[in-house]
């Protein structure tokens, strides 16, 4: 999915299901980047606007809104992104290991991939939204690209 013009990606075992915002409830005093609650089959779900919790403008809230139905440790979350762009069938060789970058904490990752010139995110969205750590998304600077591109060089 895309946030911010920055690629990110997410583990097809955690996704349930990925569908427009529908009809939900505002919960009283939520934490700043929760929307509110909406019951899908049987399971209740916490909507989440992700670019909130990564420093930037709220996405708008209207039925067009893609979210991301995913299951995580702390429950089942509803992730409110910009767009799907599309899946991938990773091994686990590919996916690289984290480093701070794009004002992301390496700590919040999973790892990373690479496809073409472009630098997948695999955040750690059960650590993300159990955490109290200021995330800032920044545009993914040309040194960090340098950067990356020797890491992911074997040898």
């Amino acid at each position: 999915f895309q946030l911010a013009n920055i690629q990110f990606g997410i583990f097809a075992d955690h996704i349930l299901e990925i569908v427009r915002l529908g009809s939900y409830r505002e919960i009283p005093m939520p934490l700043p980047y929760i929307i509110g609650l909406t019951q899908m089959r049987d399971y209740i779900v916490v909507i989440a606007d992700l670019r909130k919790r990564l420093g930037l403008t709220p996405l708008p809230l209207n039925p067009s809104t893609t979210m991301i139905v995913a299951k995580f440790s702390t429950g089942m979350i509803g992730v409110l992104v910009e767009s799907i762009s599309h899946f991938k069938q990773l091994a686990e060789k590919e996916i690289l290991p984290p480093f701070s970058i794009a004002g992301f904490p390496a700590d919040l990752l999973h790892g990373m991939v690479t496809e073409r010139d472009e630098i997948i995110l695999l955040p750690d969205l059960d650590k993300l939204f159990s955490s109290y750590i200021h995330v800032q998304l920044l545009p993914i600077t040309q040194s960090e690209k340098v950067a990356f591109q020797y890491r992911a060089i074997p040898g």
